[in-house]
């Protein structure tokens, strides 16, 4: 049997906690308990302006937004291990087919990625 995983993300500041489009993530209740609504098929947490003026204010940087030379070096790195994916401005979609582990040994390899020379 194949399988076959879809690994997606968006790049770092672009859906932050408290997005009006939705996130899976920590709050506090009225009481100030912390909850998290992540188990499939139930209700997530949208619409907390508060919430992400706050994140955004305590971000370590500034959001990556890859231009085209990020982007085509990403999908030559991908190209080696899967033939399925597509690269956007702020987020990644990668297929990656089960077969000898491909993407553990570069994930794991510890050595700079072919985006902006940074460690994966």
């Amino acid at each position: 049997m194949d399988r076959y995983w879809l690994l997606t993300w968006t790049c770092y500041g672009h859906w932050l906690p408290g997005d009006a489009r939705g996130f899976v993530g920590n709050i506090r209740d009225d009481d100030g308990s912390q909850i998290t609504h992540n188990v499939p098929g139930t209700p997530y947490d949208a619409d907390i302006p508060k919430l992400e003026a706050w994140i955004r204010q305590h971000m370590k940087g500034e959001p990556v937004t890859l231009d085209k030379p990020d982007a085509d070096a990403l999908i030559v790195q991908y190209q080696e291990t899967s033939p399925d994916e597509s690269a956007l401005r702020n987020a990644i979609h990668y297929v990656v087919k089960k077969q000898p582990n491909p993407l553990a040994t570069w994930c794991s390899a510890g050595e700079p990625s072919p985006v902006r020379g940074r460690v994966v």
